[in-house]
């Protein structure tokens, strides 16, 4: 994080005399941060990679510090791996958490990276919020990238009548919406790349219809049927084709496996 901005936590500490655990797996980082904060007497940094299981996740590493189980604010930013990290807190119980959830993927649909720390993909918004809810945490804010819980306990005092993601959620400006005309042409509206590596989208490369099949199936002359039907049997070959390939690489990777 920056030292003045970017940092979720750092208001808290400079500002508001907050005590704090700041943990850094990246080497370089870690003396960083501890040249950062040496004249902080209440802050302790803390170097290591936070897993997702008991024994090297938050639980683990906390543990070994002197915060208490309900501490304040728990930020999780680490790009991706966010959701498995909270998922396997179960000792302590902040009273308001912060996470990262990606914000190119629709309020509605529910998605979970892989837990792996060679991933980086980030959770989807909602599947934060059923998370929660199985945690005892209800939604009260939701920012760009970031989204914040409390405590069931602490959520009447925000007297938010609807914290549905929907309700709460209003920068909606990473999404990209995917969809198809009656011609068969495929649309990309909304944002208009990939935010993280600046590269815009290039509509014609989503088109599975070739421009001669581009039109209502019913307006189809003679010769475009035709082509039409062509095309859906090669379509179809090649995609039972795609599919063996995989099966047959599995298959022979498992032998291989084996054989060791």
């Amino acid at each position: 994080m920056g030292w003045d901005s970017g940092s979720n936590s750092r208001n808290l500490i400079e500002h508001h005399q907050y005590k704090a655990v700041l943990i850094e797996g990246n080497a370089s980082k870690f003396h960083e941060l501890q040249k950062n904060y040496s004249n902080y007497a209440g802050v302790i940094p803390v170097h290591a990679f936070v897993g997702f299981y008991f024994d090297d996740g938050l639980d683990s590493i906390l543990k070994a510090t002197p915060i208490p189980r309900d501490f304040d604010f728990l930020c999780i930013d680490i790009d991706g791996n966010d959701y498995h990290v909270w998922n396997a807190m179960e000792i302590y119980k902040p009273k308001c958490i912060c996470v990262e959830y990606n914000p190119t993927i629709p309020t509605e649909v529910e998605f979970v990276q892989a837990a792996d720390s060679s991933v980086n993909q980030g959770s989807s918004l909602l599947s934060f919020v059923k998370l929660a809810e199985t945690k005892g945490y209800e939604l009260v804010c939701v920012m760009l990238f970031n989204a914040f819980f409390v405590h069931r306990e602490y959520f009447p005092l925000f007297e938010i009548g609807d914290n549905r993601p929907e309700t709460l959620r209003k920068d909606l400006s990473k999404i990209a919406y995917i969809f198809s005309t009656y011609d068969g042409i495929v649309h990309v509206k909304g944002f208009d790349g990939l935010p993280w590596h600046n590269v815009k989208w290039i509509e014609s490369k989503f088109q599975p219809l070739p421009r001669v099949l581009q039109k209502f199936p019913s307006a189809y002359n003679l010769y475009e049927s035709f082509f039409y039907r062509i095309y859906k049997t090669w379509m179809g070959w090649r995609g039972l084709n795609f599919k063996h390939s995989w099966q047959n690489k599995l298959v022979a990777g498992e032998k291989t496996k084996n054989n060791d």
